[in-house]
């Protein structure tokens, strides 16, 4: 997890750091030569809006001047996932606890603040339905405060969640015959994003259709959604991510200016009349239909400029039969898991479909660190003539990798940069003790001959 503010010591607010709370010695003078509280209001709030949600209100100590400043802040951003960490090691003892801090922080807070509305409203940690009435409840504040960007991250801390145990989106906030809808106004809206938050097809094209500048929208982990239906010129939405909804039968979208598309595993997927799309991010196994899709649909070969593909295994991508031509692509990011020492050469045939590719990135988690002492395989000839960035994650040196990093060398001859990343890798061998110094030493050497590989005129980055 990146790095985020703490909470699990306690929800009082703390002690101030030098920045925001001056040796006691020196406050006088400070205060006395604080040019920053002769500003308006206006822009005190919105500097504090820079500020994590704990910053913000630990100005308040600093004079009467800051007192009640950060209760204004547009942005409400309560993320607590750093402390899922020491969750995890003792989830049983710790998360109950956590959790009722969490819920009163939030309490706190929502009580305290006063601003009429809200540019940014944030939930991350890790809450179950036994948080609905509360979810429900700050969901409610957000939107009667016109919310612009709101997300609610419920993720475990073991990263999944039974779709039973996640949280429901409420219904009522959406029923226009309800008396709260008179209350809430969703016209501000611009970017939504529900992770393992139970919501239903029939909630999200309400949503689009009430939030008309409804720009973004990503739905992570719904048990609940299961067909999906975006239509219509008048909608704006640019970006859209269905992810980890593994009820999902049907995705169709047409008639829209949809940008960016992101889905899971789905049977059925129709799109039609979005010629504004020009990049298409595919996770978990590949929908049986997608090559299909691909193919069906013309606009794809002269519109689409980047894919990402998400795969659990890499010989479902590389052993990929079918595969359109692209003719515009220009990126081309894959992201799979391998074994052994399995060759990866089958991604070539993958890239002589994309005769305009610029960039390719491949991320590797190898499931075992082994190298195999065989013949490289050699890719068949191919004239990559605008290549020009390779990135290659995971890179260890296994036969798998060179014989691919050499695929390039040998045909891409507007070739550039090549990024090597061994990082991820090594990392996980440390993590897992899985005989880490043996393979920093592997890796070290397998980077050495990687600089005897790469031509002079090529730009190498070993990260």
């Amino acid at each position: 997890m990146g790095k985020r503010a703490k909470f699990s010591t306690g929800w009082q607010l703390k002690q101030c750091s030098n920045r925001l709370h001056p040796p006691q010695h020196h406050l006088s003078q400070v205060m006395h030569d604080d040019r920053m509280s002769q500003l308006p209001d206006e822009i005190l709030v919105f500097i504090l809006s820079l500020l994590t949600l704990k910053e913000a209100a630990q100005t308040s100590v600093l004079s009467s001047r800051w007192i009640n400043l950060w209760k204004y802040t547009p942005r409400l951003d309560f993320d607590a996932s750093e402390s899922l960490d020491s969750i995890e090691r003792n989830p049983k003892k710790l998360l109950g606890r956590e959790r009722g801090r969490y819920v009163n922080w939030v309490n706190r807070i929502t009580q305290l603040h006063q601003g009429l509305t809200l540019d940014e409203f944030r939930l991350c940690f890790d809450l179950d339905v036994s948080s609905q009435s509360e979810i429900d409840k700050w969901l409610e504040y957000a939107f009667t405060r016109t919310v612009k960007r709101l997300e609610v991250d419920l993720t475990s801390h073991n990263l999944g969640r039974d779709p039973s145990q996640c949280c429901n989106f409420p219904d009522r906030l959406l029923n226009i015959d309800n008396g709260l809808s008179k209350l809430i106004e969703f016209g501000s809206l611009r970017a939504l994003c529900l992770k393992y938050v139970n919501i239903t097809g029939e909630a999200i094209e309400n949503f689009l259709h009430n939030c008309r500048f409804l720009e973004r929208l990503a739905v992570v982990g719904s048990g609940k959604l299961v067909n999906l239906l975006v239509s219509g010129s008048s909608l704006v939405l640019k970006h859209l991510d269905i992810n980890f909804c593994y009820n999902v039968k049907s995705i169709k979208i047409c008639d829209c200016n949809l940008v960016s598309l992101g889905i899971c595993k789905v049977e059925h997927l129709v799109l039609v009349n979005v010629p504004m799309l020009v990049e298409v991010f595919v996770r978990e196994k590949l929908p049986v239909s997608f090559c299909r899709v691909l193919s069906q649909f013309s606009f794809f070969s002269s519109q689409l400029e980047r894919l990402e593909l998400r795969d659990s295994m890499a010989k479902d991508i590389v052993n990929l039969r079918d595969f359109p031509q692209l003719s515009q692509l220009k990126e081309l990011v894959i992201y799979a898991g391998a074994w052994g020492d399995y060759s990866l050469m089958g991604v070539t045939s993958i890239i002589k479909e994309c005769p305009n590719l610029r960039k390719f990135v491949l991320q590797l988690a190898w499931a075992t660190p082994s190298k195999k002492n065989r013949d490289k395989v050699k890719g068949a000839k191919c004239a990559l003539i605008f290549l020009e960035v390779i990135e290659l994650r995971g890179y260890c040196g296994r036969t798998s990798d060179v014989e691919l990093l050499m695929y390039f060398v040998e045909n891409a001859a507007a070739l550039e940069k090549i990024v090597i990343d061994p990082r991820s890798q090594l990392a996980d061998h440390l993590k897992y003790n899985l005989h880490g110094h043996v393979r920093k030493a592997a890796i070290t050497s397998a980077l050495e001959e990687v600089k005897q590989l790469v031509p002079k005129h090529v730009e190498l980055v070993i990260l």
